[in-house]
């Protein structure tokens, strides 16, 4: 064997490893390859699934929000028309001053309220309802005070102080009429 037979067998060789290796190398590649598109459709998907997951969790956190929102805008339109109710109801109470009745109602909250504040007591009602106020033996009257009706009564010696008004009378039943108001408003109602 000359140089050239061994020159022509290394080359043979080296070729066929050359073959060899790039046809492994080209299986690697592929192998590789197919790896990266394996985990590069894995992270898609991965992505997809919690872009799904974060948009149903915005949709689900925009929903409560509105619900809320609209709960709140309901709750407060219901307490306000409560309130309309309230002040209309307040506004008929004060109307009564007008009617022949309330003399009788005023007189009325005049005598217990200086049963309660005793003899010598000094009643003050507006100046509207002075001439409405029969003469009381154990009381006299005082100067007038700005109230919508009723009146105030301090004993003589001013430790004690009554207020038999139409303002306090309404306040002391406001949240009744508040629930009553609702009740009336809103029965079988989902509230």
């Amino acid at each position: 064997m000359g140089f050239d037979e061994l020159g022509r067998e290394i080359l043979h060789t080296a070729f066929g490893d050359v073959k060899r290796i790039t046809a492994e190398a080209d299986a690697e590649e592929k192998r590789i390859l197919g790896a990266a598109e394996a985990e590069r459709a894995r992270l898609i998907d991965s992505a997809k699934a919690e872009a799904a997951a974060a948009a149903a969790a915005e949709r689900g956190e925009r929903l409560a929000a509105a619900r809320l929102t609209g709960r709140t805008a309901v709750a407060k339109e219901k307490e306000a028309l409560v309130a309309r109710v309230v002040d209309g109801v307040r506004e008929k109470l004060y109307g009564v001053v007008d009617t022949d009745r309330y003399a009788k109602l005023l007189n009325s909250l005049v005598e217990d309220g200086v049963a309660e504040a005793g003899r010598g007591a000094t009643v003050r009602v507006n100046a509207r309802d002075k001439k409405k106020l029969k003469r009381f033996a154990d009381a006299k009257v005082g100067e007038s005070v700005g109230i919508a009706g009723g009146a105030v009564i301090t004993s003589a010696d001013g430790r004690v102080t009554v207020r038999n008004t139409l303002e306090g009378l309404f306040e002391e039943r406001v949240d009744a009429v508040r629930a009553c108001a609702s009740e009336a408003l809103f029965k079988g109602g989902d509230e």
